[in-house]
């Protein structure tokens, strides 16, 4: 028998599929995974809060709040309550972070001068 390149490549890959195991597309991608790192996605149910109230809750809660100021509820009032409790809760989760920080310089001057300490809530409002 004269061996070709011909030949010589059939009988190569011949032997090739002889010696290798027949792999399914299923164990290929198994094989080519193996090196990679699998991640698991958990979903987040941790949806916040929205509160729900009327202006006649709002008024009542008004009503019994201790405060060194009157407070006055009317519509525009009302609709700022509305913002900041429900539709920009971020940001007055923001400012309440920082009250650890800034309050208590607040408190200090507003002692040292005499004055309600309910009026450094303005700076949030003012900020706002």
């Amino acid at each position: 028998m004269k061996w070709t390149a011909y030949t010589y490549m059939l009988l190569v890959s011949t032997a090739s599929i002889l010696v290798t195991p027949h792999r399914s597309h299923g164990q290929e991608l198994f094989l080519l995974n193996q090196g990679l790192q699998e991640t698991l996605i958990q979903p987040d149910y941790s949806v916040d809060f929205i509160p729900d109230f009327t202006y006649d809750e709002v008024a009542e809660r008004i009503r019994t709040m201790e405060t060194d100021m009157p407070f006055t509820l009317n519509e525009r009032v009302y609709s700022f309550i509305d913002y900041f409790a429900v539709r920009n809760r971020d940001y007055v989760r923001m400012i309440l972070a920082r009250e650890v920080q800034y309050f208590p310089l607040f408190d200090e001057v507003l002692r040292r001068h005499d004055m309600p300490e309910d009026i450094k809530y303005l700076a949030i409002i003012e900020s706002a």
